[in-house]
């Protein structure tokens, strides 16, 4: 499993140069990747470089051990995971190993024997070559140093003396032999290590990756002639059926280089309903933006959407691997203790859960809910690491690939703005003061009138006084939120308001004598948006006076709208008794308005 260091701003300072330590060649920042084009190998003008599958036995092995990643130039340890193919040739002597260093894969072999329990290995074998420099990286072993130019830090491995690599053979495991180092140091230490590495040739320069205390142990025995690479099946193309787009919201953890966190999110998510009762969702993770699909099916009666795992999301043919969308879990481990800054020092852990077959959503109304999955944007430091949800690994490896995505809330999109319920006047605080300010609080609605999600984001807010009039926030009181008059305030600037908030206004001068701002109560309307199109909730007041003329002004708080019948059709425009599949559906209010809306059930 790959352990991903975590580089919080706090910690970075704590981690101090390590953090930035370069390989000395800059071309590792051009020329390393995961997998090389095996067309590149085909170009090299040596023939020593093994290309094609030597003869003999496959055998494939699991590796495991420890690494120095100069991917992007900078040094990351972490550990060695995947596959090593070694071919034991017809002599009983020969030896193939194919990529020998986990982190530098192109398809080349290096040769070596094997001389009771023990492989020998030439080193300065051909790995790769690179037409732009006309120059080979080749197989090495040593140990990393520092090195300083011109001010800056780079790290650089010694290989002087070492002519060959050795491995000891037990069993069905296979050693290096020699090798030493400490992912789990810390600091510099972290660092310095010694074992089988990778250089370019031409300016005897390391390339960025150093395999050390690697072991491995086979998994399988290979015919022969190993069948091509199994692609797996990816819907690219939009699947038939009926096609619903939901506002997706929710929250999820990622790793990437040099940073780590949690976060909320929120996108579009289009679903199709197919007549056969399959469903299809397209980027089911919220990073994902290939648009490419997963297959389901959707059970009508309970309303729940199951997406079997392991089916295949990407696929890069150059590369020879994907993404498949499972189950996971992400956590951490304390690792360490920094005693310069007197706090833990954590490593993130992501694995996936191959017990889980399936990945579930609920629907209802015109939502859809990921269900099981766990996590909070909120929970403190590192107990937000704790999540579960989807994420996706990769086809060769079966690691984690670096994003988890632990809740999903869509609501649909394409039926037009939602009728917002009403929200609610909570209470009143009189400041006593002429020229000080006094305190509306409310409670805007999270639902829509059938309790359906809504977006906040859609949401804007009036407030009124008395017989229906409409507040002005004007610049003069409220400089800090409006640069000019308003008497709608939009979601962009309640959010982080300083005297307009998403639950209280401040309101000045409420007790002139003379020209007082309201004399009985104070409400609030709020609207719902989506494109050009707007619906609003009932005034909801809240008296604060006595009612200075009972007999001529309405004295009520309302009570919202009134649901006088709802009627419900399928696609074809036929009236239905009772919803099925996915419905439209027509609600109509006393007051005369109609609200229309896709819902599936």
């Amino acid at each position: 499993m790959k352990k991903i260091f975590l580089l919080l701003a706090a910690m970075t300072l704590a981690i101090g140069s390590s953090a930035s330590v370069q390989v000395k060649s800059q071309r590792a920042i051009k020329n390393h990747r995961p997998l090389s084009h095996n067309e590149k190998i085909a170009r090299g003008n040596s023939l020593n470089m093994i290309t094609t599958q030597p003869e003999g036995e496959l055998k494939v092995y699991k590796r495991s051990g420890q690494t120095l990643d100069g991917y992007g130039g900078y040094v990351t340890p972490t550990t060695q995971s995947g596959e090593c193919n070694i071919v034991y040739a017809p002599d009983g002597v020969t030896i193939y190993i194919q990529d020998p260093i986990s982190g530098y894969k192109t398809g080349a072999w290096v040769e070596g024997t094997i001389d009771g329990n023990t492989i020998t290995v030439p080193l300065g074998q051909e790995l790769e070559y690179d037409s732009y420099y006309d120059a080979y990286v080749v197989l090495t072993f040593g140990t990393t140093y520092y090195y300083y130019d011109n001010g800056g830090k780079y790290i650089e491995v010694d290989d002087t003396g070492y002519e060959v690599a050795s491995f000891t053979i037990d069993g069905n495991t296979i050693r290096l032999n020699g090798s030493a180092g400490d992912v789990y140091a810390y600091g510099d230490d972290a660092y310095i290590a010694t074992g089988l590495a990778a250089k370019w040739s031409d300016v005897n320069s390391w390339s960025g990756d150093l395999d050390m205390l690697t072991v491995l142990t086979e998994v399988q025995t290979q015919p022969d002639d190993p069948d091509p690479i199994d692609v797996p099946t990816v819907i690219s193309e939009t699947p038939e059926g009926t096609l619903l787009t939901y506002h997706r919201t929710g929250g999820y953890i990622y790793h990437k280089f040099l940073e780590t966190g949690i976060t909320e999110f929120e996108d579009d998510m289009n679903v199709v309903f197919a007549e056969d009762g399959k469903v299809y969702i397209q980027n089911p993770i919220t990073t994902l933006t290939n648009g490419n699909w997963v297959a389901g099916t959707y059970d009508q009666e309970t309303g729940i959407i199951s997406i079997p795992t392991g089916q295949c999301v990407s696929w890069m043919a150059n590369y020879g691997y994907g993404g498949l969308l499972v189950w996971g879990h992400t956590w951490y481990e304390q690792i360490g203790w920094d005693y310069d800054y007197d706090e833990p020092v954590y490593w993130l852990y992501g694995a996936y859960d191959p017990d889980v077959t399936e990945i579930r959503y609920q629907v209802e109304g015109n939502t859809i809910t990921l269900l099981d999955g766990q996590g909070d944007v909120w929970a403190p430091y590192p107990e937000w690491g704790n999540t579960t949800g989807p994420c996706l690994i990769y086809t060769d490896t079966k690691e984690w690939a670096n994003v988890l995505q632990f809740s999903t809330v869509g609501v649909l999109t394409d039926q037009g703005p939602a009728v917002p319920a009403n929200p609610t006047a909570d209470s009143w605080y009189d400041c006593g003061d002429e020229y000080g300010a006094s305190i509306f609080s409310f409670t805007l609605p999270t639902t829509d009138i059938n309790g359906n999600p809504i977006n906040p984001e859609n949401l804007s807010y009036s407030i009124y006084l008395d017989d229906d009039e409409i507040f002005t926030f004007d610049t003069f009181y409220y400089y800090y939120d409006v640069e000019s008059d308003m008497t709608v305030i939009p979601y962009s600037i309640y959010s982080n308001g300083y005297d307009i908030t998403d639950d209280a206004v401040y309101i000045y001068g409420t007790n002139y004598c003379d020209w007082p701002i309201f004399t009985w109560r104070i409400g609030i309307k709020v609207y719902y948006t989506v494109g050009s199109i707007t619906n609003e909730s009932d005034i909801v007041y809240l008296e604060v006076y006595p009612n200075p003329n009972p007999g001529t002004a309405v004295n009520e708080v309302n009570a919202g709208k009134t649901i006088a019948g709802v009627r419900y059709y399928n696609v074809a425009g036929q009236e239905m008794a009772e919803p099925q599949g996915l419905t439209i559906q027509v609600t109509t209010f006393t007051d005369g308005t109609t609200s229309t809306v896709k819902v599936v059930k």
